[in-house]
């Protein structure tokens, strides 16, 4: 059973921001390189006052994703997140990204991912908002929760004034509701 260890590298992503011209260096800065990213695991987390209510309480988590995170990314922002712009254009995302690599094994990530979504469900009752499905580890591996937990949690200091969810008009209604436990 192999032990993956996650060292989160953390991101700022605005409204326009483009791939080479502001998350790029972000990432070379945090001491990655482009070509680490084809096999990564992130989570992306609302800035600002708002949090999502979940069942059992409240975070600014939206989605936990794997892959090919510049692929992903662009994906994500001309899909649905183009959609959440306009109540957070002001605020922008934090996005956590983590290069998860074990010996003899490509897909140790997608267990990554896995691992997180059903710490995510313990802690708030349902997957992330835009997840819309449960992933399940096709190996056996060892987190530390503590590292799971870091990309899961809101964190020290930070003080969210609003805890929202989405009504049966939002297009997220449906996968909102789809995971609860």
């Amino acid at each position: 059973m192999a032990s993956i260890n996650l060292n989160w590298k953390w991101l700022y992503w605005s409204y326009g921001f483009t791939w080479a011209n502001d998350l790029l260096p972000q990432i070379l800065e945090n001491g990655l390189k482009e070509n680490q990213l084809d096999r990564s695991v992130y989570v992306i987390r609302l800035n600002g006052p708002f949090a999502i209510q979940y069942p059992y309480r409240a975070t600014s988590l939206l989605y936990i994703g794997e892959g090919n995170f510049k692929q992903r990314i662009n994906s994500h922002t001309k899909g649905w997140l183009n959609d959440l712009w306009e109540i957070i254009e002001n605020h922008g995302l934090t996005i956590g990204v983590a290069t998860p690599r074990v010996r003899n094994n490509l897909s140790a990530y997608k267990d990554v991912e896995a691992a997180l979504i059903h710490e995510f469900s313990n802690l708030y009752g349902t997957a992330p908002i835009n997840n819309k499905q449960y992933e399940y580890s096709r190996l056996d591996h060892n987190f530390e929760v503590k590292e799971l937990r870091e990309a899961l949690t809101i964190g020290r200091g930070i003080k969210h004034k609003w805890a929202i969810s989405p009504m049966k008009a939002n297009k997220f209604y449906h996968h909102y509701h789809r995971t609860h436990v």
